[in-house]
C-alpha cells in the first residue's frame, strides 16, 4: 500500500489539479481501502459533501463542493484515464478507480508537454532577465515568480505557453483569476 501511495503522489499529483487530487483520494479511499477492489458507488452530491468534510469543519463554513464542480472534475479524471464511470443508477455512479501502474501513458503527449513550472532549469529560462508581465518592472531573485495565465485550479498547465514571469505583488493580486488588469485592480471577465 505504501508503494501505491508514493506512486499516486509522484505520478498523479503533478498532473492533477488540487480538486482532482481531493476527489481521486476520496474515490481511492472508498474503493481500495475497505475491500481492496477498484469499484466505488457514490452520488455526486455525496462526493461533494463528504470530499470536503474535513475542510468544511476546520477551515470554512462552506457546504462542500458544488454539483457542477464534482461533475466537471469526474469528467476531467475520466478524460485523464484516472477513473472510469461504468454506470449510473439511483444509488449513484459506479466508478472504477485506476492505480498509477494501471494508467496507460501516452508517450507522445509526455514528450510534447515539458513542465516549465516544476523543472528548475526550465523555470530559470523563463525568469532570466525577465520583466513582470503585468507591471513591466525588472524582476530580481527575491521578487520573481511564474504565474499561470490560466490558473491550475481551472485546469491550466505547466506548459511554457501558459506561464509568464510576474513580480510577487502582481501574482498575489491576480490570485486565482484568469484575467487581470493592473491599472484597475479588477478582474476582467470574458
Amino acid at each position: 500500500m505504501q508503494t501505491i501511495i508514493k506512486q499516486i503522489i509522484d505520478r498523479l499529483h503533478p498532473i492533477q489539479t488540487p480538486t482532482e487530487q481531493a476527489i481521486y483520494w476520496y474515490l481511492f479511499r472508498w474503493s481500495y481501502l475497505p475491500n481492496g477492489k477498484p469499484i466505488v458507488v457514490k452520488g455526486k452530491r455525496t462526493i461533494g459533501r463528504e470530499c470536503s468534510f474535513s475542510a468544511k469543519n476546520k477551515l470554512s463554513k462552506t457546504q462542500g463542493l458544488t454539483l457542477s464542480t464534482v461533475s466537471s472534475v469526474l469528467r476531467d479524471l475520466q478524460t485523464k484515464k484516472h477513473i472510469k464511470i461504468l454506470d449510473t443508477s439511483l444509488d449513484g455512479h459506479k466508478i472504477k478507480v485506476f492505480l498509477p501502474s494501471q494508467i496507460v501513458k501516452d508517450k507522445k503527449k509526455k514528450v510534447c508537454e515539458v513542465d516549465y513550472y516544476l523543472d528548475k532549469e526550465r523555470r530559470g529560462e523563463l525568469l532570466k532577465n525577465a520583466k513582470c508581465f503585468y507591471c513591466k518592472k525588472k524582476l530580481n531573485k527575491r521578487s520573481a515568480t511564474l504565474d499561470h495565465m490560466k490558473p491550475q485550479s481551472k485546469n491550466g498547465t505547466n506548459k511554457k505557453t501558459n506561464l509568464v514571469p510576474a513580480c510577487l505583488k502582481c501574482n498575489s493580486l491576480k490570485g486565482n483569476s484568469r484575467f487581470f488588469c493592473l491599472d484597475q485592480d479588477v478582474e476582467i471577465k470574458p
